[in-house]
């Protein structure tokens, strides 16, 4: 037994000496330097510093480039390279070791380095479950007449003595673990990928896109490699479009569907993330502008230190803020202040007075997954008849802190609305948990100011930021095109949904798991272990999650937000 025991590791130290070798040998990947221009340079880069990089290319010349002209490096690592550097870390007499760096390269496209590896192990450990395995697999790859060389052995030992294959129990090595992951797509599916993408993006048709959503979970689940590569070619392309002008004063929005004028106030010192404020203007049938809202709030510039933007309604009716049109206008204005300054997306606030009170209860509360805090002043939430609010707005305030004051005396806007509102928000706050509200009524201010004026407001919303992944939603939706809300996605119109997280476990204490989807990411759950989905006291999912490019697609296109996407799906 000793004999053989120090036979076993001669023999493969040599095998190892051999392999070494071998990989040593063996080439590496080129460089690649991708120029701005779209050209490429291949070889291997001899030189760099923080303005120029070298590179000796595949045909022997050497050229030096200027990073400004440089659009990414891809450093050249072939996995033979790896693959030597498992083997040097292997322990001579390791089995197990050499059958995990097998696994590897059967993964990483190394066929013949796994097929001997295999065929290593089988030699001096015969019965050993998993390569057996393998070597089947090994053997059904190759042509009908050359199977017969791949037998396997006979099932006895060198002894002569009989040997029944056992399942050798083996740890889950991160290797083992990174081999069982998902593979990388071919190129052919990936090709596929990258042209819904485009087609996802050209249209706003929600029923197209819905359509190239359910082609992409055809080609799912997708790598954790692929994840990231998907997730910056989506936000590269949701992030393109029209930019506004750091140009304080008057502008008109950059868009065919939504051409609205706007007053753009901007901080003296732009800080590295800057919060946003978007005050509504009152008015109604043919009254009212932006540079009215900008009276009022433009102090938010000062105290808040933000950008601040006061658009005027595209078509002056009364309550036009309520409209399809024009809340679709301010959720476009704000992607494009996005685009165009370092807005931080968790410090985002809505207010208004009167009209603007209307649309900011309107638009805020619908939008709350994209709000910091609103403030809806003498202006007041949607009513069905005398004593109730109309579905699809109140509830939807579970994490967004909301500020809003009325008159009483106010014979313009009467403030009943207002009050139904904060006696609904105190009955929310029983069943649910906290609401963060406040709502203030002055005497003798009519349809005014309170007697502080709006700074102390504006303080107050200074100090609320967003959570882009709360533990609880309570939502009720309403629009069509509104069907994502946090994590999350529900068609149409429906009751209220109240979902919860807690670990990887999701409850939906309320509404219809029909054609919901939750979304999630790393940030929420463990992905290495199962998420559990119970509605009322049945179990609706469990299982584990892989990662989904038609989920990055649809929450990144849905906000652009880089602070709010995600990952994973389940679809009930």
């Amino acid at each position: 037994m000793i004999q053989s025991r120090k036979t076993l590791r001669y023999v493969l130290a040599v095998i190892l000496t051999v392999v070494l070798f071998v990989a040593l040998a063996a080439p590496t990947l080129a460089d690649i330097i991708v120029l701005t221009s779209g050209g490429k340079l291949v070889g291997e880069i001899v030189k760099e510093d923080s303005k120029t990089v070298t590179i000796k290319t595949k045909y022997g010349n050497v050229q030096t480039v200027n990073r400004k002209d440089i659009e990414e490096i891809i450093r050249g690592r072939s996995p033979k390279d790896d693959h030597e550097k498992k083997l040097k870390k292997l322990k001579n007499g390791d089995l197990e070791g050499l059958f995990e760096i097998a696994l590897w390269c059967k993964k990483n496209t190394l066929r013949k380095e796994y097929i001997e590896h295999i065929k290593q192990i089988l030699e001096f450990l015969p019965n050993h479950h998993d390569a057996r395995k393998e070597w089947r697999e090994i053997r059904l790859g190759q042509p009908r007449k050359e199977r017969e060389k791949y037998d396997l052995p006979e099932d006895t030992a060198r002894d002569g003595t009989p040997v029944v294959a056992k399942k050798v129990k083996r740890k889950k090595t991160k290797a083992r673990k990174k081999a069982e992951e998902v593979k990388d797509l071919d190129v052919s599916a990936k090709k596929q990928i990258k042209a819904l993408i485009g087609e996802f993006f050209a249209t706003d048709d929600l029923a197209k896109r819905s359509e190239v959503i359910e082609k992409l979970k055809e080609l799912e689940p997708i790598s954790r490699n692929d994840m990231k590569r998907y997730k910056k070619e989506i936000f590269k392309k949701a992030l393109s479009g029209p930019r506004i002008a750091p140009t304080r004063g008057k502008q008109t929005l950059q868009s065919d569907k939504y051409p609205g004028q706007y007053i753009l106030c901007l901080p003296t010192k732009m800080a590295r993330r800057v919060p946003l404020l978007i005050g509504l203007h009152g008015g109604g049938q043919g009254v009212g502008d932006g540079a009215n809202s900008a009276q009022k709030w433009s102090g938010a510039t000062r105290i808040m230190n933000a950008v601040s933007v006061f658009p005027t309604v595209i078509q002056k009716v009364a309550t036009a803020w309520n409209t399809e049109r024009e809340e679709c206008y301010v959720i476009e204005l704000i992607r494009q202040l996005k685009r165009s300054f370092p807005i931080d997306s968790n410090r985002v606030y809505i207010c208004g007075h009167s009209m603007g009170g209307y649309g900011t209860w309107a638009i805020g509360t619908r939008y709350a997954d994209v709000c910091a805090a609103i403030s809806p002043n003498a202006g007041g939430v949607f009513m069905m008849g005398r004593d109730a609010i109309a579905p699809g707005y109140v509830p939807n305030l579970k994490n967004t802190p909301i500020y809003f004051y009325h008159g009483s005396n106010d014979r313009q806007v009467p403030p009943g609305p207002d009050r139904i509102a904060a006696k609904v928000l105190e009955e929310l706050k029983t069943k649910y948990g906290p609401y963060d509200f406040v709502y203030k009524e002055y005497d003798g201010i009519g349809h005014g100011f309170p007697p502080g004026g709006l700074g102390p407001i504006l303080q107050w919303l200074a100090k609320k930021k967003r959570d882009p992944y709360p533990k609880m939603i309570v939502w009720e939706p309403t629009r069509a095109y509104k069907n994502i809300f946090y994590w999350l996605k529900a068609s149409g119109r429906r009751g209220r949904i109240v979902a919860k997280i807690k670990g990887n476990d999701i409850t939906i204490s309320e509404g219809s798991t029909n054609g919901l989807t939750i979304f999630l990411n790393d940030k929420m759950i463990s992905a290495s272990k199962p998420v559990t989905v119970t509605a009322g006291d049945k179990e609706v999912f469990n299982g584990i999650v892989q990662p989904s490019v038609s989920a990055l697609l649809e929450t990144i296109a849905d906000k652009a937000d880089k602070e709010q996407f995600f990952t994973y799906r389940i679809d009930l």
